[in-house]
């Protein structure tokens, strides 16, 4: 078994101030996001970023490593477009019994899609194979907590759905989309013709969007989220040579993250009962803006908001509390990421961000979501940050 060697204070500041610089992260980051390039869902790039993290946690000495195999799409886009082809089919078929109950799958598709829940439709879309990276660092002594740090591998595509101006759409354009497979189910039902026509309109219209939004390319993510992985390897490295007292560290590298979760399904199908009481610490584009944590998870439709638990919170609050410097603080966020399947099951979760000077996430889903535009310091102040809410769940 790997036993951490032992080092006095200002040794053990040295070597934190060296693996949890800004500079070192960074490094992390450009590989990922340059060497490696953009990382589809399943794609061969994700497989090579997955190869690295695991060269890397070899290199720390952390010998409890495992990577679990998934299947996996590799575009967020076919739970979406099945979903309204689903209803604009049954919408133009017209009868309440088979154009209704088409109607009625396609809005059950679309809420499952937009809470990264299961498609019925899911055993259709043509698959991939997927991994999630874990790793286990086990403390000096008893363990009396755990703690999960989590960041996914794979990169989004450019959409111009998130473009400067298509963000402010993003929750009102998926709450019509919402209302439009519901007026489509109940006009079906009901016999209302006029309303079938408007709804009809409403769903051919999101279809053309949606397929437009699949066409791009996809982009490098250094920032989403080539940034949380390097923190994630960061604090990896330091708990291999400084564990925490009472407390196991799990380091989760998620594969398929942008294309419903999957990789956090697939450790919590594994690991949920082992995992229910751990703290869980999910790093989402912590490589520009300010740093924080989210408050209030808006999902991406106004239906859909989620919170992180309390209890976590708190801890949070705390540590920002404790280091003014640090100019951290919780604020309610346009997102939906790792925090909402965990928060779904009652565990303790919570979301540490990069908040741009507009309240948005940086460069999220743009072509400019580049390693150029990844900066040092917010990385350095995330992994910090989060470094010293190990410690004072450690401590509790």
């Amino acid at each position: 078994m790997y036993v951490a060697p032992k080092y006095n204070q200002k040794e053990i500041m040295m070597i934190k101030d060296e693996i949890l610089s800004g500079e070192s992260l960074l490094k992390h980051v450009q590989v990922l996001a340059d060497d490696i390039g953009p990382r589809p869902a399943g794609h061969p790039q994700e497989e090579q970023a997955r190869h690295y993290v695991r060269g890397k946690l070899e290199t720390f000495g952390i010998q409890d490593v495992e990577t679990i195999q998934f299947d996996t799409i590799d575009s967020w886009g076919y739970g979406l477009i099945s979903s309204v082809s689903a209803g604009l089919i049954g919408n133009l078929v017209g009868n309440r019994l088979i154009g209704g109950g088409l109607a009625l799958l396609g809005l059950r598709e679309h809420l499952a899609s937009i809470t990264a829940q299961n498609n019925i439709l899911a055993p259709l879309f043509p698959k991939r194979e997927g991994g999630t990276v874990i790793a286990k660092i086990a403390p000096v002594g008893e363990v009396k907590h755990k703690i999960v740090l989590m960041g996914h591998v794979d990169s989004n595509k450019h959409r111009k759905s998130f473009s400067p101006t298509g963000k402010k759409l993003l929750l009102p354009s998926s709450t019509l989309m919402t209302a439009g497979l519901s007026l489509n189910l109940w006009a079906l039902l009901t016999g209302q013709q006029s309303f079938r026509r408007w709804a009809g309109g409403l769903l051919g219209f999101a279809l053309w969007r949606l397929i437009e939004d699949e066409r791009a390319d996809y982009i490098d993510g250094a920032n989403d989220n080539a940034s949380a992985v390097a923190c994630v390897l960061g604090l990896g490295e330091y708990f291999s040579k400084m564990p925490l007292q009472n407390t196991e560290v799990w380091l989760a590298f998620t594969g398929s993250e942008e294309v419903g979760l999957n990789g956090l399904h697939a450790l919590l199908d594994k690991y949920e009962e082992e995992l229910r009481e751990a703290w869980w610490i999910d790093f989402e584009m912590v490589g520009a803006g300010d740093i924080g944590f989210v408050t209030r998870h808006s999902g991406l439709n106004y239906l859909t908001p989620y919170h992180p638990h309390e209890e976590i919170v708190a801890v949070a609050q705390k540590v920002a509390d404790e280091y003014p410097d640090w100019h951290i603080k919780g604020t309610p966020m346009t997102i939906l990421e790792e925090v909402l399947p965990l928060r779904q099951k009652g565990m303790r979760a919570l979301c540490v961000v990069g908040i741009g000077e507009d309240g948005w996430l940086v460069n999220w889903h743009q072509h400019s979501d580049n390693s150029e535009n990844v900066r040092p310091e917010p990385l350095e102040k995330a992994a910090n940050f989060v470094l010293a809410m190990c410690h004072e769940i450690d401590k509790s």
